[in-house]
Parts: C-alpha cells; structure tokens; sequence
C-alpha cells in the first residue's frame, strides 16, 4: 500500500487539480454574469437546500457501503445485501424529493405571502434537487471504485462532468439565466453518473432491484446508515441556517459567502477528499483486523494530510485577495466583492487543519461500525454553532457568521478527541499529532510572511504574480518540512513504523 500510495495519490491530485480548475472557470462564468446579486443568492440557497435534503444519504451511503464493500464476497447472500440497500436508500431519496416537491407546490399555490425571492429560489431547487437526486447514485458507483482502488475512474467521470457544464455555459453565455444554468448544472451531474455507471466492475457490484429489508445483513446496514444520516444531516442543517441568517445582513451576503466556500470546497477536495477517499478502505480494513495497527495508521493519516492542508490554509490567507480578483472580479463582481469574499475564506482557512482532524476520527468510529458517537458529537457541536451564531450575529454582526465554522471546528475536535479514546485508550500517547502540528504551523508561518513580503516586490501581471508566490511558497515550504519532518515521513514509507 506504502508504495503504491505516493504514485496513486500523485495522479489522483493531477487529476483533481484539472478538474478544480475547470471548475473555477464556471465559477468566474458565473460570477462575471451573476455577481452577489439576489438571482446568485436565490440559486445559492437553493443549492444549500437540496444539498441538506437530499445529498445527505449520498454521503452517509459511501461512509457506510465503504467497509461493506471491503470485506464482500461473490456469493449469493453478499450480493443481495449489496442489491437491497442500494434499492432502499434509492427509493428513500426518490421519496423525499417527491414530498419536497408536493409540499412546495401546495404552498405556493395556497400562500398568499409569497416573495419574489422564495418564488425564484424554489423553482431553480427542483431543478437542482433531480442533480443531487443523481448524485446519490454516483456515491455509490464511487464507493465501489474506490474500493478497487480506480481512482482515476473516479476522476475522469468527474472532470466530465465539469467540462459539459462549463461548454453548455460558455455557448449559453449571452443569454444565461440562473434558472438555465442551474438546469445545466444539473445535467452535468447525469453524465458524470451515466459514466460511471457504464464502467466495468467486477461482476459482483452489478446492480439488480431488490428489497430484502427483513434480511439480517440489510438490517445492520441501515441501522449503521441511520445515525450517519442523521449526522449527515444536522451538518448541512449547520450550513443552511448560518446562511439563512446571512440573508438578513442583506442581498449579496449569501453569494459571498458562497463563493468562499468554493474556494474552500477546491481546496478540501483536491487534498482532504481525496486523501480520504485513498486512505478509508485501507483505514476500515486495518481498524477491524488489527486495532492497534489502524490506530497507528490513524495518527499518521492524520499527520501527513495536515502536512499538505496547513500551508494551504496559511497560502489562502496571504494570497486570497489576488486570487479571488483573478477568478471573480470582473463584469457585475466588484472589488468590494473580493474584499468580502476574502474575509470569509480566511476564517474558513483556519478551521481547515482541524477539520482534517475530524473527518480522520468520525471515519475511525465508522471502521469499527461505531456510527452513533459521530452523532452525538455533531449534535453537541451543532448546538453550540448554533448558539454562538444567533447570539453573536447581535454582538458582532456577520463577523460571528464568518469565525462560526472555526469555533464548531475547534469545539467537535476537542470532543473527538476525548471521545476516540475510549476505544483506543493509546490514541497518540507520543504527541505526535501536537509534535508534528506545531512544526507545521511554524513553517507555515514562515512561508506566509515570506510570500507575504515578496508580494510587494513582485511587479508582474496578476496571474504570473499568483504562479510566482504559490512556487515561492511551495519550495520554501517543501523545504522546511524536507529539514523537519523528512525523517519520520521516510522512516513510514519505507518500513512502515511510526515513531
């Protein structure tokens, strides 16, 4: 797996990085045409919604068909687990997406206080809601790659996905509409599937409709994806409300937080999804062989990602205000636009390290089929973001909106941490994770101030100013980390012991 592991994740970021900065490409189509505008902030509530919805059990489906997968057999009982849960999560989000789309009918006609707003938000979210339909389909066929290690399948399917949005865009540039782009959006969600479901896949995943729910095998698998649902769900809750509140700072505030977020999401997928992605199915099966191993594994994962994550967070802060102006500030995007944008995505930044954290330890409780304890702690979590939101937008206005994701953060893996060693009673009893977190954020630092400084002297057009500090950046902190932490990163790869 070690020496696989460099390879594979350095063809996966090759193709991650392709397909992000596609994506950023439609982003900029976007906001050049729609800027912070109501119409963007209509498609951006809209998407949060069907995202909280019905997106909710593509995630969970993956968190819990992942070791499912891992330890299936080719043989009858096997494939009719795999084929009835795949039938019952199915009709679940079909249901869903039917009762959303009846209840918003029934009040839309009955209601006599309607928005203009309300009107346009829920009309481009049926529209979404068939692309997130889809996209639980998807998760499952992304499940299953993963689980033969086909990552660059993965990949492919969506940098796909991302090229016919953005070519329907471009030709529909003159005369987009919110409503149209988001309906192009959606289709791009479709070929991405129709890909990776016309993939070859060992006979064993192929699909048939069944609805064995009384089986014994079908019973555990729903009862682990229930709480992972629900965990699932009250995060995107986390997200929907903050962004509700927004709303009433005023129109545009929805929109600036949105394009943050995609900034964030870019970094988060090229680097923490896709580690996550590599490094689940080899977590699940060491943790449920061997307990000690995979706590061992576990540290490391979480060591080597933040390695990667944290100059990230501190290269985002430094060099935000030139790229969010590179992607976004042209035609109706301002520069006060960029300014806000920016001041999101720095309080967004810093939650980064610890949601690597988080996600590495929920994934540790999923290994041993402990989905119940995620739970509880994002309940615990939520409730203070909760709190800390509503309250605090009265004291300090939108700044408790922007800093709320880096309190939650900070808050649930406080909590994980205390909770994660119930069942691994030696969970870093090195220091590790402190020891190497805090030479990170050093070297960090120090690139930042650096880049920081060579901005300032850099005379060069926007997007060769950009490539030249990102390289500054990169070597300098390549090479501290080379100086710093070269020996314990060799030491793993090469013989497998962790220090």
């Amino acid at each position: 797996m070690k020496g696989n592991l460099v390879k594979i994740f350095g063809i996966v970021t090759v193709l991650t990085l392709l397909n992000q900065t596609l994506t950023l490409v439609r982003a900029s189509i976007m906001a050049t045409q729609f800027g912070v505008s109501n119409q963007m902030d209509a498609f951006n509530m809209a998407n949060t919604l069907m995202v909280c919805l019905i997106n909710v059990l593509g995630a969970s489906v993956a968190t819990v068909f992942v070791p499912f997968l891992t330890q299936m057999q080719d043989n009858a009982e096997d494939r009719l687990i795999f084929n009835s849960y795949i039938s019952v999560m199915s009709t679940v989000v079909g249901v869903i997406l039917s009762g959303y789309l009846i209840v918003g009918n029934l009040y839309f006609k009955f209601s006599s206080s309607q928005s203009l707003f309300a009107t346009m938000m829920f009309s481009i979210s049926l529209v979404l809601a068939l692309g997130q339909y889809v996209r639980l389909l998807t998760s499952i066929e992304t499940a299953i790659f993963q689980t033969e290690n086909r990552f660059g399948v993965i990949k492919v399917g969506a940098i796909l996905a991302t090229v016919s949005s953005l070519i329907a865009l471009e030709l529909a540039h003159h005369y987009l509409t919110i409503r149209l782009a988001a309906a192009m959006i959606t289709l791009s969600y479709w070929i991405e599937w129709g890909y990776l479901s016309t993939r070859k896949k060992a006979a064993k995943f192929h699909f048939k409709w069944h609805f064995a729910i009384h089986h014994r095998g079908v019973k555990e698998l729903l009862n682990l994806t229930g709480p992972v649902v629900l965990n699932s769900f009250i995060y995107q809750i986390s997200l929907l409300i903050p962004t509700v509140i927004i709303r009433f700072f005023g129109t545009g505030f929805v929109s600036i937080n949105s394009y943050a977020n995609q900034i964030l999401n870019i970094m988060q997928t090229l680097i923490l999804t896709n580690i996550l992605t590599m490094l689940y199915p080899e977590l699940a099966r060491t943790m449920q062989n061997d307990r000690q191993a995979g706590q061992e594994k576990l540290i490391f994962f979480i060591i080597l990602t933040n390695t990667i994550v944290i100059p990230i967070t501190f290269g985002a802060i430094v060099v935000g205000p030139l790229l969010i102006q590179i992607l976004f500030q042209r035609g109706n995007f301002t520069a006060s636009a960029t300014n806000a944008v920016w001041q999101f995505l720095c309080f967004g930044s810093l939650s980064l390290p610890l949601v690597v954290i988080r996600e590495f330890i929920y994934r540790a409780f999923y290994s041993l089929q402990d989905t119940k304890t995620p739970v509880k702690n994002s309940l615990l979590t939520i409730s203070l973001q909760m709190i800390y939101v509503i309250a605090g937008a009265k004291v300090f206005g939108i700044v408790a909106v922007m800093s709320a994701p880096l309190v939650a953060a900070g808050f649930s893996v406080s909590l994980g941490l205390w909770q994660i060693k119930r069942v691994l009673p030696q969970m870093d009893a090195h220091k590790l994770m402190i020891k190497h977190s805090l030479i990170s954020f050093l070297n960090g630092g120090i690139m930042m101030i650096v880049v920081k400084k060579c901005t300032g002297w850099l005379t060069l057009p926007p997007l060769l100013r950009l490539i030249s500090l990102v390289i500054i950046g990169a070597l300098l902190y390549g090479g501290l980390t080379l100086s710093c932490q070269g020996r314990y990163f060799w030491q793993y790869f090469r013989e497998g012991k962790v220090e």
